[in-house]
């Protein structure tokens, strides 16, 4: 997005003729892009991260935890392959928990055609704090889900948090 078209919708923000949603983030912001980490450290194995989650964890009286072994994901990621540190250990928990809570929603609704979602958030969407928006449209993302492919009214919310992790943020 070129400078002059960020300031414009600054302009129209500042005088209140747009307006744009807020959300909850449901993620820490880290040093580090998590999605990057985890293809480029643990994909060699593991592929993708929400097919692991989905087929190998569990959430269990509220902690993330191996679903055979049962052990806290927490305990067993600083001492896994490719040994990640503390920051990065929380991490992955968090967006394994997401990926669990989501149930694969994203595939179910959304692949036919965007096939994953860190490339749609990456190639179509941008954040700017709390507002996640069209990276070239500048619309509001959940305006724009209201009525777009499958996406029942209910799950709005669910697929702006969802995108909004994975959504760069707009340099300023």
């Amino acid at each position: 997005m070129t400078g002059s078209w960020v300031n414009f919708l600054k302009f129209l923000r500042a005088a209140g003729l747009v307006v744009v949603a807020s959300i909850a983030l449901v993620t820490e912001a880290f040093s580090f892009d998590v999605h990057e980490m985890f293809e480029a450290r643990c994909g060699r194995c593991h592929q993708h991260a929400g097919d692991l989650a989905l087929k190998k964890l569990v959430i269990d009286n509220g902690v993330l935890r191996g679903r055979t072994s049962g052990n806290d994901i927490r305990a067993f990621l600083p001492n896994h392959f490719g040994y990640p540190n503390p920051e990065e250990t929380t991490a992955l928990y968090n967006m394994f928990v997401w990926q669990v809570e989501g149930g694969g929603r994203f595939k179910a609704r959304c692949a036919i055609c965007h096939i994953r979602a860190r490339e749609l958030a990456r190639l179509n969407l941008v954040r700017d704090g709390d507002a996640v928006r069209g990276r070239y449209t500048g619309n509001d993302l959940s305006e724009f889900l209201s009525g777009h492919g499958r996406i029942d009214a209910n799950e709005v919310d669910f697929f702006v948090r969802l995108l909004a992790q994975m959504a760069p943020t707009v340099d300023r």
